[in-house]
């Protein structure tokens, strides 16, 4: 087959049109470059990652910051796809919304580079100049810092939400605990309002006098109508007096040095204390005080107890006791003398004993010897006998111990203990004291009881030769 070959002259037209071609596409292409410059300036220093890929996802450009935020020098991203650049777990969000840009659509996204950089992003479609998409251009700002502050708030948020709730029970627990504290206050007030008006009922109604008197000026500030009728002074005049003018000028030294050792503590009852009524007569009270602070300022509160009549009795009863020293002086002379008469009486009792002892032994036993020795019935002896022994036993110790120790025996009982000690029977005593034998026997009986021998077996004859 015969092709017809090109011309010089056709050849050499081509290669001019070509030229010129080539020329007017550098044109073009300088002056694309021209005006992408401003627009290229413009991305480098945005202060947002720009970036662009083509269809298969290579990055084809990225700005400076894209470097500082993904922390990769940009010969590692350009001519390489963008997959590697996000972790793992956010890289089929990136394939999803990469294939979402091709298209057609602009979605806006947040993703986090490998390097931890949190950024939010917007992809457009990349059109080439019949409208085609070929790539996909987008910008990514990083949030990192809002993220974090989002979280930090949200964290902060939720403390501060479980805060709000804690404080909440804890408010809930106070409002109840302040409504308690309202109602116990209510109630203490109530209480206190009833306190003071019993306090006050007492302090009115109590039979003691009462002055509270101000420490420092030592005015009274109260007094009760006790202290009133007391004093002979109405409430309000006592209320413009002072300590020293209800007790008399001789006294004052010393009720002032009490008064003032009771506000310091030192004493709290002072007694006998003269006061001086509105009429001039003095009474005397003893005083028993407490210290206390009313509306700020230190009280003296004392309690009065009138002891005037007691007072006076004790001067009655110190009277009567003098008198009766002077009678106990005088009847210890009169006991002195008794006792001197005593004695005496003592000494001639004695003297008298020992007179009748030498009478009877020289004068009576020796004529009882002789009529002994006279004819004598059996009777008449019996009587000598009984006589005989009876002027024996009265110059004997018997006779004094058993008449000193049984001072209640009868004359009769006391003879009739002088037989039995002899061991007479009830009869031979019945015949020699012209008895009957009941009455002997009452008379034993008798002597048993004086002489305190309860027991029945006891031998009232051996008792009586013990003594």
């Amino acid at each position: 087959m015969i092709t017809d070959k090109p011309s010089y002259e056709e050849l050499e037209h081509k290669i001019k049109v070509l030229e010129k071609q080539v020329a007017a596409h550098q044109q073009a292409e300088e002056a694309l470059e021209e005006s992408e410059h401003p627009f290229r300036a413009f991305l480098d220093n945005l202060g947002d990652a720009a970036y662009e890929t083509d269809s298969l996802g290579n990055v084809t450009y990225a700005n400076k910051m894209g470097e500082i935020i993904t922390g990769l020098p940009l010969k590692d991203i350009i001519g390489k796809s963008f997959l590697p650049l996000f972790a793992g777990e956010h890289q089929k969000t990136a394939i999803d919304v990469f294939q979402r840009t091709l298209d057609g659509e602009s979605p806006e996204y947040e993703l986090t580079f490998i390097n931890g950089t949190i950024c939010h992003f917007k992809n457009e479609p990349l059109r080439n100049e019949q409208g085609k998409i070929v790539g996909v251009f987008g910008i990514a700002r990083d949030i990192t810092n809002r993220k974090r502050t989002e979280e930090a708030l949200h964290i902060a948020h939720d403390h501060l939400e479980r805060r709000v709730e804690q404080l909440t029970v804890e408010l809930t627990k106070k409002s109840k605990q302040m409504e308690q504290e309202i109602q116990e206050k209510k109630e203490v007030s109530k209480e206190l309002k009833e306190s003071e008006e019993r306090y006050r009922t007492i302090f009115q109604g109590a039979a003691e006098g009462v002055i509270v008197a101000d420490i420092e000026t030592k005015k009274f500030r109260y007094v009760n109508p006790a202290m009133s009728r007391m004093l002979g002074y109405t409430e309000e005049e006592l209320v413009r007096m002072r300590v020293d003018d209800v007790h008399p000028k001789e006294a004052l030294d010393m009720v002032i040095l009490e008064f003032e050792a009771q506000a310091q503590g030192e004493k709290t009852l002072a007694e006998s204390i003269p006061c001086l009524r509105k009429d001039g007569a003095t009474i005397y009270a003893d005083i028993k005080t407490t210290n206390m602070v009313i509306d700020g300022k230190e009280c003296n509160v004392g309690f009065f107890t009138d002891i005037t009549k007691r007072k006076h009795a004790e001067q009655e009863l110190r009277e009567r006791e003098t008198a009766l020293e002077i009678q106990a002086e005088e009847l210890q002379e009169v006991n002195t003398a008794l006792r001197v008469l005593l004695r005496q009486r003592d000494k001639d009792k004695i003297e008298l004993e020992e007179k009748v002892f030498l009478n009877v032994r020289e004068l009576v036993m020796p004529q009882v010897e002789k009529l002994k020795k006279t004819i004598l019935d059996a009777r008449q002896k019996a009587y000598l006998g009984v006589l005989e022994s009876n002027l024996n036993e009265i110059i004997s110790p018997f006779a004094h111990r058993l008449s000193s120790k049984y001072s209640t025996l009868t004359p009769t009982e006391i003879q009739m203990a002088f037989l039995i000690r002899d061991g007479k029977t009830t009869k031979e005593i019945a015949e020699l004291l012209n008895l009957s034998g009941r009455t002997v026997e009452s008379h034993r009986q008798s002597i048993r009881m004086k002489m305190g021998i309860r027991n029945r077996k006891a031998n009232l004859r051996s008792h009586l030769l013990s003594m």
